[in-house]
């Protein structure tokens, strides 16, 4: 069994450090130290955003977090045959640990879970350095650097902390790693599957006998099945001293898991082995439902699938990014209500409770990975940490029936060739470790597009009548991208308007930031989308406003605004517009005229030209937009534990 010890709570403590000294003499790590100077600290509980602390609302650059943990614990755990790893699920944007004054590792990346193996011989040693409980320190860097991802120019906030779950793991020697659990559906009728399975495969550190079992979870589902795994099943891996098997579970009889019908299984894998220790190992959830893409349209377990939702942001007021399960489950709920069934995970992997909450409640889910617009795309580094990144994102949330694609940029500029090597590089990894959703990215380009014939499905952003054109050129724009790749479904991923809320509501002000503007521009683009037949989906920008510094006029307020709800989430015009708009029949206008495709062709020179352009300058004006509203200095506001 695992045993698990939480380490969220008021007993942390922090200290900033804008000078960026602590690693320095006197080091800050020290148990000494943090000893001697802990009056001075400020005492947080975690997880939180540093910015939420009054004094600290725009601040860039290194905080320290320490908690103690108690010796006996550890020393108890110790002396039995047991592995400890230490768990963050999130922390923005490089983080390093130690425990006692000593470094137990590093980790760059604020959007997806990392661990540390917590050695005995190390343990040992923490222990003889200190007389008292141990010491865990973790020193957490916020600054924006070129080199990163996200770079230096995202058009979003970049809360700082640890700002998702802390804990410990307790877990045997004998232990499984890894399960993925892939489905495989062949015949559905009324939502009963009549001919499936799922192939299991499993990493584990021995290879042993083990017992999987798994049941339904859906109220009256009385599915179950069990398998021996026996220790013939398994291959030795070339590294790590790990041992693989993979094997294959009838499913017939089982439940489709779809949006309306959200049917889960609950998987056990338990040892049968009494002197590795028995127990159950491993646990995990899944759904059984199909995805493929046949005649240029999508098809969830046989059946069209149409695409109607909006993206999100990892933000609420007035807590940032560190909310509760709950919390999520409300925002789902509110988006189903507007006719949704779909949601974007903007533009990095949120918390995973968010899939988990979308599992349950049937919403289908399109995740990335948050290369967005200017990464530096020749450096190896990067695309080293991309490649990471992808991998701990698949790994993480592979068995998570919500998930229907994984996207490995968005908005990039794919003129230019050193993007292209890396988003191609990017495509086929993921391909590579799962072919059961789709892969794709987010273009901008309507036109020039070389990376486009490597995607599953087409995504397209597009601000007409917003940022540029009108509204009334969408279906000029569609039929033109669709004429570009006729053989791919397109998802229109990114549309919208901003307002602010009262601003124009009842009355229809043809105004920037009004209500009225805002929901007239959307209602348009989704009259158009839902006229053309090869348009399989729109997902508007987005469910609510959040913070960015580079949204700073009278009506933004360094917030963008383009939500359906604002940032307390109140409802906008467009809102209460949308379960109408969102519930229309499908009505096929006829196609683009061979005049207009014809005009298109000749245009096709000049519309690629503009984007290369785009490409080549959009980091330089993207960085200029980008300088002065964080800042350096902070003076946390918060009572000092005395």
């Amino acid at each position: 069994m695992i045993e698990r010890s939480c380490l969220n709570g008021d007993t942390w403590y922090m200290m900033v450090d804008p000078a960026d000294k602590g690693t320095g003499e006197p080091a800050w790590f020290e148990p000494s130290w943090f000893d001697a100077n802990r009056e001075n600290a400020v005492q947080v509980s975690i997880p939180r955003s540093w910015q939420i602390i009054p004094g600290m609302e725009r601040y860039e650059g290194t905080c320290w977090f320490y908690r103690e943990i108690n010796r006996q614990s550890i020393e108890d755990h110790l002396a039995k045959d047991r592995v400890i790893f230490l768990h963050f699920e999130g922390v923005n944007y490089h983080a390093t640990v130690w425990i006692n004054g000593m470094k137990i590792g590093s980790h760059e990346g604020g959007y997806l879970p990392f661990k540390f193996k917590l050695l005995r011989s190390l343990l040992r040693e923490c222990l003889s350095r200190w007389k008292g409980d141990l010491v865990l320190a973790v020193r957490v860097d916020s600054t924006r650097r070129p080199e990163q991802i996200p770079e230096f120019s995202c058009d979003w906030f970049q809360w700082g902390g640890i700002y998702r779950d802390v804990y410990i793991d307790i877990q045997p020697r004998n232990r499984v790693v890894r399960c993925l659990v892939t489905p495989s559906v062949s015949t559905v009728c009324d939502g009963k599957i009549q001919e499936g399975s799922i192939s299991v495969r499993i990493l584990a550190t021995f290879p042993g006998e083990l017992g999987l079992s798994v049941e339904g979870l859906a109220q009256g589902d009385r599915f179950t099945t069990e398998k021996i795994i026996s220790p013939k099943n398994w291959n030795a891996k070339s590294s790590g001293n790990l041992h693989e098997c993979t094997t294959t579970v009838k499913m017939d009889g089982s439940l489709a898991w779809h949006p309306s019908q959200p049917a889960l299984y609950h998987m056990q894998l338990a040892s049968r082995d009494p002197e590795a220790g028995g127990g159950i190992l491993y646990e995990t959830r899944f759904g059984m439902r199909s995805l493929k893409v046949e005649n240029a349209k999508i098809f969830l377990n046989g059946e069209r699938l149409m695409l109607k939702g909006s993206s999100l942001h990892e933000e609420k007021y007035p807590v940032g990014r560190a909310y509760s399960r709950e919390e999520r489950r409300k925002d789902i709920r509110a988006m189903k209500e507007l006719g949704f069934n779909f949601l974007r995970t903007a533009h990095y992997s949120h918390d995973e409770s968010l899939l988990e909450v979308a599992d349950e409640e049937g919403m289908l889910i399109g995740e990335e990975i948050p290369v967005y617009w200017n990464v530096d795309y020749s450096n190896h580094e990067t695309q080293r940490l991309a490649a990471k990144m992808m991998r701990d994102l698949v790994h993480r949330d592979f068995n998570h029936p919500s998930v229907i694609w994984w996207s490995v940029g968005n908005e990039i500029p794919v003129a230019r060739l050193d993007c292209q090597r890396f988003i191609k590089m990017l495509l086929d990894l993921t391909r590579s470790m799962d072919t059961s959703r789709f892969t794709v990215y987010v273009s901008k380009n309507y036109v020039y597009d070389p990376l486009r014939k490597h995607t599953d499905i087409i995504l397209l952003n597009g601000y007409l009548g917003w940022y540029y054109a009108s509204t009334k050129n969408w279906g000029f724009m569609v039929e033109l991208v669709h004429a570009s790749m006729p053989q791919k479904p397109l998802v229109i991923s990114e549309f919208g308007a901003g307002a602010k809320l009262g601003h124009g509501r009842h009355e229809p002000l043809d105004e920037k930031y009004t209500e009225w503007k805002q929901a007239s521009i959307v209602s348009h683009a989704i009259k158009v989308f839902n006229s053309k037949p090869f348009i399989d989906g729109w997902v508007i920008w987005i469910y609510r406003d959040f913070k960015s510094h580079m949204r700073l006029n009278q009506f933004q307020q360094g917030y963008n605004r383009k939500g359906l709800v604002d940032e307390k989430g109140r409802k906008k015009l467009l809102a209460a517009w949308m379960p109408v708009l969102s519930s229309e029949a499908y009505h096929h206008a006829p196609a683009a005229s061979i005049g207009a495709l014809l005009l298109a062709k000749i245009l096709w020179p000049l519309m690629a030209f503009i984007g290369i352009l785009v490409d080549a300058f959009s980091p330089i004006f993207a960085r200029k937009r980008n300088q002065g509203y964080y800042t350096t200095e902070a003076h946390p506001q918060v009572e000092r534990k005395t």
